[in-house]
């Protein structure tokens, strides 16, 4: 009996301790993902502003040769990704997610699909100087 209550005392343990440990592993990739969604935000609009449109495929060229599961994709005002260097390779319910999460004018971040994620995804408005919005940066990378 005393055996029994123990052990159950420590499987309790058990899941209260993977359950914080996989709360703040959530909360560093979350934040992470948002630290460079934001540099890329800001260097995507710096070379809009400056009409280095060729720089734009250089970095995601960069990127994707030193994190391959990183997939950053630049999306025009009408929700069409320029330059399309990178191949569509997600599922097309996550695809028209992600697409319509581009289209609101806020930044956002979610974890695809919802119970037992595979992805996360973060997406920022890209805007001029004058607040016109000009389009987004979508930053997803696989989680398994």
């Amino acid at each position: 009996m005393l055996t029994s209550i123990g052990l159950l005392i420590f499987i309790s343990y058990g899941f209260y301790n993977l359950s914080l440990e996989q709360r703040d592993l959530t909360q560093v990739i979350s934040q992470q993902k948002k630290l460079l969604g934001k540099g890329l935000q800001i260097a995507v609009v710096n070379a809009m502003r400056d009409k280095q449109l060729g720089d734009i495929p250089e970095l995601l060229k960069g990127l994707e040769q030193i994190e391959p599961e990183l997939k950053v994709r630049v999306y025009d005002e009408q929700g069409q990704s320029f330059p399309d260097i990178i191949g569509n390779s997600y599922a097309s319910d996550f695809q028209k997610r992600l697409n319509g999460a581009l289209q609101d004018d806020y930044s956002d971040q979610f974890f695809y699909p919802d119970t037992d994620p595979e992805y996360i995804a973060l997406r920022l408005p890209l805007q001029n100087t004058q607040g016109k919005k000009r389009g987004g940066v979508g930053v997803c990378t696989y989680l398994v």
